[in-house]
């Protein structure tokens, strides 16, 4: 990436972003260019970006540096905020449907927030877990463009990839932890099972990390928890090796795939 060129304030973002979690410092241009670059966006600017670059504009100034950045990290996610759509999922500003990948980016930038200190509200993240209950396909998985039924009847999806199932399940287990409904170790039996390791490979028991919770009563856990064991099992039937090499934006599936793993674990 170091000869990497991006306009994008997302895509500055996220080239940001791989630095520091590689232990670049501050003063890496990579990193100060995005800096920059989320500075030089105005409030009104924020709204009209994309949601994609408004989460992890979000991402990558908390993970930075959250307390020096706190009021340029809340320009962003009051953009957020205005951004989300009556049904409570993200996406087009033109279309009143939500999207699952927009939604994504979203859920990530929420939980990346309440890790900050910056408790986004209860109401919010309660609307949008309720969408993605509300959009998930009878077989488990989730679609690209949300059909919303308006109710908790399953109802069949369309566009339904191995990415979308990612994002899908991936922001439904965080807004999950943020609601306090999943926590580390419990909630969901053998997520993780032992499997038998390569000889040069050690298993690591890792303690249990401290979630921040938020306190709510409008998501039904046992719905919650029951569409998470549905996207398991629509992923561990179908996903192989060869849907990342035919998928048709690789990098942005394996990103997909590494978040929802990562909360899965």
């Amino acid at each position: 990436l170091e000869g990497h060129s991006e306009r994008r304030l997302g895509g500055l973002c996220l080239v940001a972003l791989a630095f520091i979690k590689d232990g670049a410092s501050p003063d890496n241009p990579h990193v100060k260019a995005a800096v920059e670059a989320c500075q030089s966006t105005n409030a009104q600017d924020a709204i009209a970006t994309d949601v994609y670059s408004n989460g992890l504009a979000i991402i990558f100034l908390s993970e930075l540096d959250a307390q020096k950045y706190r009021n340029l990290i809340t320009r962003f996610a009051d953009a957020m905020s205005q951004r989300q759509k009556a049904n409570g999922a993200w996406g087009y500003g033109h279309s009143a449907k939500g999207d699952t990948s927009q939604t994504q980016y979203a859920a990530l930038s929420y939980w990346e927030l309440l890790q900050v200190g910056m408790a986004p509200k209860v109401e919010a993240v309660e609307a949008c877990a309720n969408w993605l209950l509300r959009t998930q396909d009878p077989n488990g998985a989730w679609g690209y463009q949300g059909k919303d039924p308006g109710n908790f009847e399953p109802v069949q999806q369309r566009n339904i990839t191995v990415s979308m199932l990612s994002a899908g399940l991936g922001s439904t287990m965080i807004f999950g932890n943020v609601l306090g409904l999943t926590t580390p170790g419990g909630g969901i039996e053998n997520i993780a099972p032992a499997i038998e390791a390569p000889t040069a490979l050690k298993r690591v028991e890792a303690k249990s990390k401290t979630m921040r919770s938020l306190h709510g009563s409008g998501v039904s856990r046992e719905r919650l928890l029951n569409a998470i064991t549905r996207g398991q099992a629509w992923y561990d039937k179908n996903f192989s090796a060869d849907l990342i090499r035919r998928a048709s934006y690789s990098c942005y599936m394996l990103y997909s795939l590494e978040r929802y793993k990562s909360f899965e674990e």
